[in-house]
């Protein structure tokens, strides 16, 4: 199995396990797409990566400069959903996309899971 295929398959067992994650992607550093799961077309796909990375930039300068510690997620809600960022190693993040009132126990705890399951493969 290749790289490409082990991270789409990582991301569609996130999406396949929780209900409530509509999406799950995984983003460089710099807001570029590397893949996506199944359910998200890729220009959305490419939208939420590059608002993604932006924030978590300015939640990691935010949490250098006023906290101590490392950064082990962002967590943004709107109307239509929540969007939760979890930085893997230096240069990527997992994103996952919600709907309205997720059930964020099992969100959070299966994205750790999935944070786990990428950082072997990268």
């Amino acid at each position: 199995m290749t790289k490409a295929n082990k991270l789409e398959c990582i991301l569609n067992n996130l999406f396949q396990q929780v209900d409530d994650i509509r999406g799950a992607l995984l983003i460089k550093r710099n807001g570029l797409l590397v893949q996506i799961n199944d359910s998200l077309d890729k220009k959305k796909a490419e939208k939420i990566a590059a608002q993604s990375s932006v924030v978590l930039e300015a939640s990691k300068r935010f949490k250098t400069n006023r906290l101590s510690g490392k950064l082990e997620n962002v967590f943004t809600s709107g109307p239509s959903g929540d969007t939760l960022v979890f930085p893997i190693k230096e240069d990527y993040a997992l994103i996952a996309v919600t709907g309205v009132d997720p059930m964020l126990g099992m969100v959070l705890l299966e994205c750790q899971s999935s944070v786990k399951e990428l950082e072997d493969v990268l």
